[in-house]
């Protein structure tokens, strides 16, 4: 899967802080051995499916705030699905949001940009979803666009049960963090697509002895 920036808006918000973003606040080195310690442990999955749950679970230890966390996939602008999550509540709250067609996750997927909800009880922007949200006992998320391709796209979300976990250090690593993901995602799906091009269907497969040979009679 080629990951590339968006073309559907050109706003430049695609790959930016939130507007509650206030700047820089984290040491680069420390910014660079999180990330180098991200590209080691996603390197070592085997598969898509198992690197989708290296992110979700890296993405909890390594973004500060984050308790829990998903990856949701809109597959050709029409199916809307979480495929991986660290715990039985973010696929509750996710499909909270496709129920209601609202939420931080879809605005990150549709509009390209980071966005983040601070408190979940006094948040006004998506009033269907925050009541329900803060039921199941979300207090606070942040969303990212992964990529984009051709009709499908991809975020990682935030979760955590307490108000106000996520700050600018967590938008700036969480920034970083979802443009490594979604390579390694999209190197785990290359992968798989190459391995299933090589794989040859039994019924066309053919031993030296059984092939015949051109000018040659039995």
């Amino acid at each position: 899967m080629a990951v590339h920036r968006a073309t559907t808006r050109d706003d430049g918000a695609w790959g930016r802080p939130s507007s509650s973003y206030a700047g820089p606040v984290t040491d680069l080195d420390t910014l660079a051995g999180t990330l180098s310690d991200l590209a080691r442990s996603l390197h070592h999955e085997t598969g898509v499916e198992d690197t989708l749950r290296g992110i979700v679970f890296a993405a909890v230890g390594k973004v500060p705030g984050a308790q829990e966390a998903a990856l949701t996939v809109f597959e050709g602008r029409r199916r809307v699905c979480t495929q991986a999550g660290t715990a039985d509540l973010v696929y509750r709250v996710d499909q909270v949001q496709y129920d209601t067609g609202e939420g931080p996750c879809l605005s990150s997927l549709y509009q390209q940009r980071t966005v983040r909800l601070s408190d979940m009880a006094a948040e006004t922007r998506w009033p269907r979803f925050t009541v329900r949200a803060a039921e199941l006992g979300v207090g606070s998320m942040l969303s990212f666009q992964m990529y984009v391709e051709r009709d499908n796209l991809g975020a990682l979300n935030l979760y955590s049960r307490v108000a106000d976990a996520f700050t600018d250090e967590s938008e700036q690593v969480g920034l970083l963090f979802a443009t490594h993901a979604a390579l390694a995602m999209a190197d785990a799906q290359n992968k798989e697509r190459l391995y299933r091009a090589m794989e040859v269907p039994e019924h066309q497969q053919e031993t030296g002895r059984d092939r015949p040979v051109p000018g040659r009679h039995r």
